[in-house]
């Protein structure tokens, strides 16, 4: 074909093109999630906490603007973002979205665990008369605090006051500690009932009579003077119902001679009894007693001058003088 331009005639046109290399699509890539290592008490304290990036073939990762890579260490408690981008434009990220990683604190405490606090109640002493004080021991125990009413107390016995029922304790974790079991303690004290027992009754002794003993006593016989001047009695005789002294008795007149006493006689339930005595009797001397012939008849007893009594009916009744 033949071209005009102007005043010239072009009759062929040739194009030419460099060498350049062909293009081809940007590979997809993923990135991938960093590993973590969370921190670890060493000799009670946390240590350090580490995260690991994994290379990843078209993928560029950075903390704070600078490439990361590998194995990087920091302090627990912690917290990194790992941002992930194409490495080039032969490169395109499934995912732009970026990685945030936590770093915990460990609890480097050390487990401890509370111990009940011991309980002493009053008791009875001096055989019921007094008692002893009540008290409670806070145990000694590594770690661990124990308050009474807020006030942190030590390890030791601990006296309460009279009429003082209860008292609470309250345990807690001392620094680098971590408690275990119970935190609160009731104490609740028993009064002592005390009283003095009564000694019980003690027997009189029995008290051995007194034997006092007594002298044997001589019977006292006093002597009785022979009577002079009396005629012998004869023993009466007794004929049937009716006794008689065989012997009268006669005293001296004044003109010399003698007179015979006239017998007296008595009756006893239905027996005549007749007793002669001497009427010489009264020229004898009075000596304060006079000694007589007696004679006892079924139970009648016969005086010589004095009363002859006789028994009726139970009674003795007077019957004469003789």
């Amino acid at each position: 074909n033949t071209f005009d331009e102007g005043d010239k005639q072009i009759s062929h046109i040739i194009f030419c093109t460099a060498n350049q290399p062909p293009v081809t699509e940007a590979t997809p890539v993923t990135p991938v999630t960093p590993s973590i290592v969370q921190a670890v008490c060493v000799d009670g304290a946390p240590g350090p906490a580490s995260y690991t990036v994994v290379g990843t073939e078209g993928v560029v990762y950075k903390v704070d603007g600078m490439p990361v890579s590998g194995k990087k260490t920091v302090a627990a408690g912690s917290t990194v973002v790992v941002t992930p981008s194409a490495a080039s434009d032969k490169f395109v990220l499934t995912s732009s979205s970026s990685f945030t990683l936590t770093f915990t604190v460990p609890d480097c405490r050390t487990a401890v665990t509370s111990v009940t606090p011991i309980v002493t109640d009053a008791k009875c002493t001096d055989n019921g008369q007094s008692a002893t004080v009540a008290s409670y021991t806070i145990p000694a125990t590594t770690g661990v605090d124990y308050a009474v009413n807020g006030v942190v107390k030590p390890a030791g016995t601990y006296t309460v006051g009279n009429g003082i029922g209860s008292v609470t304790v309250t345990a807690a974790a001392q620094t680098g500690y971590v408690l275990n079991g119970t935190t609160t303690f009731p104490l609740t004290f028993k009064p002592a009932k005390c009283e003095v027992p009564v000694a019980p009754a003690v027997a009189p002794t029995p008290v051995a009579p007194v034997v006092v003993p007594v002298a044997p006593v001589a019977p006292v016989v006093t002597p009785v003077a022979p009577v002079v001047g009396l005629a012998p009695v004869v023993a009466p005789i007794v004929e049937g119902v009716k006794i008689t002294s065989t012997t009268p008795v006669t005293k001296p007149t004044t003109a010399g001679g003698s007179e015979t006493t006239p017998t007296q006689s008595a009756t006893v339930e239905g027996v005549k009894v007749e007793a002669t005595t001497s009427a010489a009797l009264g020229a004898l001397p009075r000596t304060g007693s006079e000694v007589m012939p007696l004679i006892a008849i079924s139970g009648l007893l016969l005086l010589a001058g004095m009363t002859i009594m006789r028994l009726s009916g139970g009674r003795y009744q007077r019957t004469g003088k003789h």
